[in-house]
């Protein structure tokens, strides 16, 4: 059986945030990016990815043309929402994402949830789940 590489990639722009969701994701058994403008963001976008992490909040990007431009490039792709943005934002990003093709795994709550996080890249490294979403 050929061995699964897990690739994550992460967009944000918080330099702390994005270090410790990287350290949570290598733990978990991913290879990390981590992204926090637009000419990382394109470039990034050509690789395969098991799952893409969004922050909603940055200054250079609106996180609806960055679900648009995945849903473009990148159809089917598994995505999870993280933000400090509130739960209604959240949740109506996660509804953009689903209706443009996207395949929404979670829609977390920087800080208050990052033991839900670890919990569901653990979830989506494993083997199983894994197999079941190779294209």
């Amino acid at each position: 059986m050929e061995e699964q590489f897990l690739r994550l990639l992460v967009i944000e722009d918080d330099a702390f945030m994005a270090a410790l969701v990287s350290d949570i994701a290598t733990e978990a058994g991913y290879d990390v990016e981590v992204v926090s403008d637009r000419s990382s963001l394109a470039a990034a976008l050509d690789g395969a990815w098991t799952l893409i992490l969004l922050d909603l909040i940055m200054p250079e990007l609106d996180p609806v043309s960055i679900i648009w431009t995945i849903a473009e490039r990148r159809p089917g792709t598994r995505v999870a929402i993280f933000s400090e943005a509130g739960t209604s934002r959240v949740h109506a990003i996660a509804t953009v994402a689903q209706e443009n093709g996207l395949a929404v795994v979670g829609a977390f709550s920087k800080r208050q949830h990052l033991a839900e996080l670890r919990q569901k890249l653990e979830e989506l490294a494993s083997p199983q789940d894994n197999a079941s979403s190779s294209s």
